[in-house]
């Protein structure tokens, strides 16, 4: 069964942490101002249900995500970096290349702290931003 995608909806990936609180709520309003809705991870709270099976379908019904990669560092105790939000920014692009027919319409957004840092992997249709509160409304709409 092909799920609908919500021409209005837009998938935030975004790094949910006490200090990047402003920048997540400067992207919700610059969506909503926009006439869209904005969708996350937090929207629902269903202990069971596996949190990346909520994303996928959160994904699906979604034609437009914005993804802020600017938090991905790596770890100082691992060596690594948390892997949760290049994973979602990936099933972005997967969705529209594998998925239903309609999923072919779905655009994104990255948001990142270098302006180039991600361009060759994702192409010239990308637009990369640092995040600060003050430059997420420009870079959402």
């Amino acid at each position: 069964m092909t799920t609908r995608l919500r021409n209005c909806d837009v998938f935030i990936n975004c790094p949910f942490v006490p200090g990047y609180r402003p920048v997540f709520d400067a992207i919700v309003f610059s969506v909503y101002a926009l006439g869209f809705v904005a969708r996350c991870s937090l929207e629902d709270d269903d202990a069971g249900e596996f949190r990346l099976s909520k994303i996928e379908r959160i994904i699906e019904e979604c034609r437009f995500g914005i993804n802020d990669l600017s938090a991905v560092a790596l770890d100082a105790a691992t060596g690594l970096p948390r892997f949760n939000m290049p994973v979602e920014l990936g099933l972005f692009p997967g969705c529209k290349r594998f998925g239903a027919a309609n999923q072919s319409k779905k655009r994104t957004l990255i948001l990142g702290s270098d302006q180039y840092r991600y361009f060759r992997h994702f192409g010239s249709g990308t637009v990369c931003l640092m995040p600060p509160p003050f430059r997420a409304v420009p870079a959402v709409r």
